[in-house]
C-alpha cells in the first residue's frame, strides 16, 4: 500500500461518511450537475417551444 492510499485510508475511516463525501470535488460535480440540469430544463422546457412557434410551429 503507499503512502497516499494509506493516508486516504485512513482519513476516510476516521472522518466518517460526511467527511468523505462533503470534499470539493465532490461539491464542485454536486453544483455543477444542479446548475446543467437547471439550464437544460429551462432551454428545452421555455426557449425551445417558443422559437419552434416563432418559427412556424404554429402557423
Amino acid at each position: 500500500m503507499t503512502m497516499q492510499a494509506a493516508a486516504s485510508s485512513e482519513k476516510a475511516s476516521s472522518g466518517g461518511y460526511w467527511s468523505t463525501v462533503l470534499t470539493r470535488p465532490v461539491l464542485s460535480w454536486s453544483l455543477y450537475d444542479l446548475a446543467n440540469t437547471v439550464f437544460s430544463m429551462s432551454i428545452v422546457s421555455l426557449i425551445l417551444p417558443l422559437w419552434v412557434l416563432d418559427n412556424g410551429g404554429a402557423g
